[in-house]
């Protein structure tokens, strides 16, 4: 769920048109490093890994080393930005306004970073000083705050069943991160040797932490799919599965033979 709220959020500051690689969220891509031994074989020594985008085909991102890399901070980019899962999303009640207990109200915890080049940037930005993220960190923070509760439908469109299902987003607490390299992490540029001029004049970065509300309104989460959602296997219980069993309309698991609810433990 983290993901949808990313992309509303991400929608907020599309008008920070300086930022030059704008992602929502992006996950980690784990490569091997590996080396060759005295005999000749190749060993594993460590992992690295990258930011990368759900459009990345995860298959084939190690193959092309542009879309690998694409949210890693470079001399000839201005500014790369995107959020990243800083503790998922977890349930804390009913909203008191939606019948039935169909709105259910969850917390969210999402980091966004963003790095810039302060020469690529220019004095409209930078106005010529070194740590520009201290003039544009109040700024972002006051773009985030201005999220409105229907933004879900302006990001998924109006009336659609997304935006039906995700309603009242609203930020409750956004808090800049310290400054270091190491709010890159768990990516390992942050820390590779030939990556430590990039957190040094004439570059520099932040990391905010947000967190806030939304409501999901479990009445439109048949709508999602088209047609609504069937699980691929025949029963949704562990185990192999059989054609001794079917699923009924309200998720029973009926037995073909008897006709008489199967109830796992």
């Amino acid at each position: 769920m983290v993901a949808a709220i990313a992309d509303v959020l991400k929608a907020q500051i599309a008008g920070l048109d300086w930022i030059e690689r704008f992602g929502g969220l992006v996950i980690e891509a784990k490569k091997p490093d590996t080396r060759k031994a005295d005999n000749g074989d190749t060993v594993v020594v460590g992992w690295q890994s990258w930011p990368v985008a759900c459009d990345v085909n995860a298959e084939r991102c190690f193959e092309d080393q542009a879309k690998l890399k694409w949210f890693i901070p470079e001399s000839s980019l201005s500014a790369v930005a995107y959020f990243v899962d800083n503790g998922g999303t977890s349930f804390v009640g009913f909203d008191e306004f939606t019948p039935q207990r169909g709105g259910l109200v969850y917390r969210f915890n999402l980091k966004f970073v963003c790095w810039m080049n302060m020469k690529r940037l220019g004095d409209a930005i930078t106005a010529g000083e070194c740590w520009a993220a201290d003039k544009l960190v109040p700024y972002v923070i006051a773009e985030f705050f201005g999220t409105p509760p229907g933004a879900a439908t302006t990001v998924f469109g109006a009336d659609t069943p997304k935006a039906r299902a995700y309603r009242r987003i609203e930020i409750t607490s956004v808090s800049q991160i310290q400054k270091s390299p190491q709010i890159f992490a768990p990516f390992s540029f942050w820390n590779l040797p030939d990556k430590q001029a990039v957190f040094v004049w004439p570059y520099d970065y932040f990391a905010l932490q947000i967190q806030g509300t939304f409501i999901l309104n479990r009445f439109c989460l048949p709508e999602l799919y088209e047609p609504p959602f069937v699980a691929d296997t025949d029963i949704c219980l562990p185990g192999e599965p059989t054609d001794n069993y079917l699923i009924t309309e309200e998720g029973n698991h009926i037995s073909t033979e008897t006709e008489t609810p199967i109830i796992s433990e």
